[in-house]
């Protein structure tokens, strides 16, 4: 029977094949669901902003954003089709 285990011992007891040594995971907050050490999800983004941003996506390029894209994207694409005075 192979059995987890933890402490000074354990390494012997892994090499003679009578034990497999745990590895601990650090701890995180119980209610931490997207990994970021915070309780809790991330909030999302609302997209308040997004039909206006794809509106002078259109307008400027004459042709529809790609649905993938957010907010972040579109602005981005905006700012370096943008030239620079």
């Amino acid at each position: 029977m192979i059995r987890k285990v933890e402490g000074p011992r354990a390494r012997l007891l892994e090499a003679l094949g009578m034990a497999k040594v745990g590895k601990r995971r650090a701890r995180r907050p119980q209610l931490d669901h997207d990994d970021n050490g915070v309780e809790g999800g991330s909030l999302k983004q609302t997209g308040d902003d997004l039909p206006a941003l794809r509106a002078a996506y259109e307008a400027k390029f004459g042709k529809r954003v790609f649905n993938g894209w957010s907010a972040e994207e579109i602005r981005r694409r905006l700012a370096e089709a943008t030239p620079k005075s």
